[in-house]
């Protein structure tokens, strides 16, 4: 397995953490608005664009990856 983060990770938990992301995503489905096969896609697919800043969390809009 290969870990990529902005922190330091502990190699050894790497099945925790596996796990923990698992779980993670299966509550963005269970917490999306309508349990509609194309929301709850779309619901997935808007979580790789949230990130933390500070305490607040935003949406990266406009992001470009060229």
């Amino acid at each position: 397995m290969i870990i990529a983060s902005t922190q330091l990770r502990d190699a050894a938990r790497v099945d925790e953490y596996r796990q923990a992301e698992i779980c993670r995503r299966v509550s963005i489905v269970r917490h999306a608005p309508m349990k509609d096969a194309f929301v709850e896609s779309l619901t997935t697919a808007a979580d790789q664009f949230i990130v933390a800043r500070g305490k607040q969390k935003t949406v990266i809009a406009g992001l470009s990856l060229v």
